[in-house]
């Protein structure tokens, strides 16, 4: 079991490190989004250019492979505020882990913590759907197609109706400390 904890440990911090990287480049290629589309059309050399992050997809096609500042910019904003919202993810798991190693889960920073994790696990399919939208009135529907993906309302809810759970635990953890 302490393998496992460790190992757990360990991966959402890498997680976690990944997404705040993941982020920031995201954001770098947003910033200098001027040379990038002709870096990408000869790089990539393709009818299509299909960027995604976590369901929130966009295309763009017949644009000699390379897409739109506005396109990218776009993309770029929804992308490192998806990426942040996974990194606060991985960051509460690690700190509900860490915390729970030596007492019970039930503790009413654990259930919280995992509130939180509920809420940007929604907030991840609606900002794909924001930012989706934005693109499709931006650049226009002929020009970018956009896609999302609503697997993070279906984990949010999950995770928030568990949280439940984890509160009753509280109140019966608090019960029976009070009894000793």
């Amino acid at each position: 079991m302490k393998f496992i904890n460790k190992a757990t440990l360990i991966l959402t911090k890498t997680a976690e490190i990944f997404h705040w990287l993941a982020a920031a480049l995201t954001v770098a290629v947003g910033i200098c989004k001027a040379p990038v589309p002709q870096f990408l059309k000869h790089i990539l050399r393709a009818d299509a250019v299909q960027l995604s992050t976590y369901g929130f997809e966009v295309s763009t096609e017949n644009m000699m492979a390379a897409p739109k500042a506005t396109t990218l910019i776009i993309y770029s904003i929804g992308a490192a505020l998806i990426f942040v919202l996974m990194a606060l993810i991985f960051r509460n798991l690690y700190l509900i882990i860490k915390k729970s190693k030596e007492t019970t889960p039930f503790q009413k920073a654990n259930v919280r913590m995992f509130k939180e994790i509920g809420y940007f696990s929604l907030g991840v399919p609606v900002i794909g759907l924001i930012f989706s939208t934005i693109n499709r009135f931006a650049v226009g529907v002929d020009v970018a197609e956009t896609a999302v993906s609503i697997g993070g309302f279906i984990i949010g809810l999950v995770v928030l109706c568990i949280t439940q759970y984890f509160a009753k635990g509280v109140e019966l953890q608090e019960d029976v400390d009070g009894l000793l």
